[in-house]
């Protein structure tokens, strides 16, 4: 059984609530939070939303240490933080352009992206995405992110069903079906370290299986910076700020 639990985070704010292996929890944002701030342990009433916060959910399912779910969340509360920051998606197009998308099957046309004259084609699906999700969050309604143990003796890090949420437009309006299901490796999963660099590295990859989710892919085992998923996922660690 699970027990629903909420971390709101309102600049140097958090609320933890005591859970068990199996929880559900949410994190709020300020839009406009700076992420180099530290954290301290505060109660905080998060039973309703402030003007200008963005709720995610996500669920960890049974099988992970606690050390393990610790750093989870550590990781996801730094996606609550950047995830939907405009820079980070705007480093990505500076770098990428309009190349370097590779779809699933079906993923554009259920989108029903191509008959919106706001956006211009494949290459511009992630940032429809992303504010499909930003709007759903600040409105208490985002897809919830599961995340699954798995224990592989290899280099794979995580894993993430391709296309298994949709984001679709309906002219001035849109929906969303489907949630996030993301599997990480704790063969791979460091959890003893608990510097900011394996957090943020352990967000990114979260971040990119979550891109999968969305439909985007890269060729099998090509992590290079041909494929926007890749950029995407560097960018988002380096804040912003990636180059190559």
């Amino acid at each position: 059984m699970s027990v629903l639990r909420a971390l709101v985070v309102s600049f140097n704010h958090t609320l933890i609530k005591k859970i068990d292996e199996n929880y559900e929890q949410s994190i709020i944002i300020p839009v406009n939070y700076n992420s180099n701030q530290s954290f301290s342990p505060s109660l905080f009433d998060d039973n309703q939303l402030l003007p200008g916060q963005s709720r995610i959910d996500y669920k960890i399912h049974q099988g992970f240490t606690l050390n393990e779910e610790i750093l989870i969340k550590n990781a996801l509360e730094i996606i609550a933080n950047r995830l939907f920051k405009p820079e980070i998606l705007q480093n990505m197009y500076n770098i990428c352009g309009t190349s370097g998308e590779l779809l699933g099957a079906r993923v554009w046309s259920r989108s029903q992206l191509g008959n919106d004259k706001n956006y211009h084609g494949m290459y511009d699906l992630l940032r429809f995405q992303l504010m499909c999700l930003k709007i759903k969050s600040e409105n208490d309604q985002c897809p919830t992110i599961h995340i699954y143990p798995m224990y592989e003796k290899n280099e794979t890090q995580a894993e993430g069903t391709v296309g298994c949420i949709s984001c679709i437009s309906h002219g001035s309006t849109f929906s969303i079906e489907g949630n996030f299901q993301v599997k990480l490796n704790r063969y791979n999963l460091d959890a003893l370290n608990k510097n900011v660099e394996n957090l943020v590295y352990w967000a990114g990859t979260i971040v990119h299986e979550m891109l999968h989710n969305l439909g985007h892919k890269h060729k099998n085992n090509d992590y290079s910076n041909q494929w926007q998923i890749n950029i995407f996922e560097n960018c988002f660690i380096y804040n912003g700020n990636y180059s190559i």
